[in-house]
């Protein structure tokens, strides 16, 4: 949860709090230095185990002294911590999103797009070839990390996914030159023995 949707979500329970009991009083040195170690960058979490405070007190504060609260993560007005590597980054770097405070999301983009890409690909492995991420790990290990037929590495990147298409069997995983190339000559061991016997 956002540092702005806690404040709102304990808000409520502050303007219940008021009339029923009195107010645990806080000193006003603790108050102030609550404030301007928030300033400074602390989370409401660091600020609650620093000064023995509940985060729910600390919240108050914030709201009677009309503090501005900072979204989750932020340093400053200008820069925040990605969520994914845990660098701080200026908000230029980071996914813009109109709807939070700061507009942009908690992952910087590099980590963004790698944790998307990750959720997306398990998806797509899972619908079109019926094998886990894990799966997909366990046949590239087997192979050495490297193609299933030029045995290359594929400089870092990730291989497609070589499958029978008249049953579905996965067989194993090739650079993207490798798999066209099989489907170019129809998956046919007579087209490829012909082409072997043409090149010798």
């Amino acid at each position: 949860m956002s540092t702005g949707r806690a404040r709102d979500r304990y808000k409520n329970h502050y303007d219940k709090f008021i009339p029923g009991r009195p107010k645990k009083q806080i000193p006003e040195k603790l108050r102030n230095d609550v404030i301007v170690k928030y300033e400074a960058g602390a989370s409401v979490a660091a600020l609650s185990r620093l000064f023995d405070l509940s985060t729910y007190y600390v919240q108050c504060i914030l709201q009677e002294t009309k503090t501005p609260v900072r979204q989750r993560g932020m340093v400053s007005e200008s820069r925040r911590i990605c969520a994914g590597c845990r660098e701080e980054k200026d908000l230029s770097e980071f996914v813009k999103h109109r709807s939070l405070p700061n507009g942009v999301l908690s992952y910087c983009k590099p980590c963004h797009t790698k944790a998307y890409w990750k959720k997306g690909r398990g998806q797509y492995l899972d619908r079109a070839y019926g094998i886990s991420e894990d799966e997909y790990g366990n046949l590239l290990t087997k192979q050495g990390g490297v193609c299933g037929i030029c045995k290359n590495s594929n400089n870092g990147n990730s291989f497609h996914v070589d499958h029978c298409h008249a049953t579905n069997e996965v067989r194993g995983l090739l650079c993207v030159k490798c798999n066209h190339g099989i489907g170019l000559f129809m998956d046919s061991i007579e087209y490829l023995k012909s082409a072997i016997l043409y090149l010798q």
